[in-house]
């Protein structure tokens, strides 16, 4: 899992495919059954973050989109979501030129 959230797969959706399949492999019986459910995890997990890299925009844009999503129900700030990114946010870069 934290390698996919590595990978730039959002870490709530990590979290939850996480949750999904532990509750699907307690449920199986035979270990030949785990085995395979083990194999379909690291696949989805793959798949999901190589359709993530497809969509990805810069870093930045990616870190914003990520710190966004994992604070979706909160008031976020220009200037956090600058910090994130590590970038000064544009208001701040118009009126340091204007000096």
């Amino acid at each position: 899992m934290q390698a996919a959230i590595d990978g730039g797969l959002y870490q709530e959706v990590a979290f939850n495919i996480c949750d999904l399949w532990i509750q699907h492999i307690e449920e199986l019986n035979e270990v030949e059954e785990v085995s395979q459910a083990m194999q379909e995890v690291m696949n989805d997990f793959a798949d999901r973050v190589s359709r993530q890299r497809i969509n990805q925009s810069s870093k930045p844009i990616a870190v914003c989109q990520n710190y966004i999503f994992n604070r979706i129900y909160e008031q976020i700030k220009l200037t956090e979501l600058a910090d994130a990114a590590g970038s000064i946010p544009l208001t701040s870069r118009s009126s340091s030129s204007k000096r």
